[in-house]
């Protein structure tokens, strides 16, 4: 192989090289960054939604939860390992995949678009409630289940939900309805024991699911339960009339995780360095291109 042709193969190879890892790296950037714009696009698109509209909606989603509790037990389908299983849930305009809701959670500095039916597509996307569990809309014995990954190729997900303790607030924005939970104890399962997502009588639990432990393989999933409640600086809200950067500042009120922030700059770093060296070697490569043999 002429020398020529062997440089031709190693600027390549380096340019594969940096290019794969930043396109996950970017990914993550890019999701963080957005993740607020998004959250403000889900709540100006609710605002311009005409209340019949939003009332045919909210029957639907009460008679999805009624037909839930008739069926008075909890089967469902492990979303990370039921690959090419969906649900119909017959809500229109938003089993279509529309978003239902947003899961924030300020110590994490978390914001993710919540999807119905956990599917590969819809967890790929954001997190997903888990069909067979009641809708998050709030309610006395009723559990909602919201799957999402454990740290994914392109966003960070649920990769650092250990790091949430006993009294940690998670919020459900549904437009209309602000749901406010603590968090209030942790469980590792088998992926088949379901009977634990049962729910808990006279509790409206929320439970986010992933896999378990931090480093693969996860064979097990971690319950993050928590409980409803009704903080004071959240009984007067107009939720029509407070902008998002308000929401969120009345929301992050605690503590942020040091840890996860950390991380996210080093995300951030690494997509920045990742590029300004992916750019340099492909301008070498090109000059290298244009010389004469």
């Amino acid at each position: 192989m002429k020398k020529r042709t062997r440089k031709i193969v190693g600027y390549i190879l380096i340019i594969i090289g940096i290019g794969l890892p930043l396109i996950g790296f970017t990914g993550m950037t890019m999701n963080n960054l957005f993740a607020k714009g998004e959250y403000k696009s889900f709540r100006s698109t609710y605002l311009d939604q005409s209340k019949e509209l939003l009332s045919t909606f909210e029957d639907e989603i009460i008679a999805y939860n009624e037909n839930i509790k008739k069926q008075n037990s909890t089967t469902i389908v492990d979303p990370f390992t039921a690959n090419g299983f969906e649900t119909e849930y017959n809500i229109e305009d938003i089993s279509n995949g529309g978003i239902f809701a947003f899961l924030v959670v300020p110590k994490l500095e978390m914001i993710k678009p919540i999807y119905l039916d956990a599917t590969y597509e819809h967890l790929d996307m954001g997190v997903a409630h888990i069909d067979g569990t009641n809708l998050p809309i709030g309610g006395d014995s009723t559990r909602s289940v919201i799957a999402g990954h454990r740290g994914w190729y392109r966003d960070t997900m649920f990769l650092n939900i250990d790091d949430l303790v006993e009294g940690d607030k998670v919020y459900v924005d549904r437009g209309s309805e602000m749901l406010v939970y603590e968090v209030s104890d942790k469980e590792v399962i088998g992926p088949s024991d379901w009977d634990k997502l049962a729910p808990r009588e006279g509790e409206d639990v929320l439970t986010l699911l992933t896999c378990h432990p931090f480093r693969p393989p996860r064979p097990y999933r971690l319950l993050v339960n928590c409980v409803r409640i009704l903080p004071e600086e959240f009984k007067e809200v107009d939720l029509e009339a407070t902008s998002v950067d308000k929401l969120l500042e009345s929301m992050a009120s605690e503590k942020v995780d040091s840890t996860n922030r950390y991380m996210n700059f080093g995300i951030y770093a690494v997509t920045a360095i990742g590029w300004l060296a992916l750019i340099a070697v492909i301008v070498k490569f090109l000059v290298f291109l244009v010389k004469k043999k």
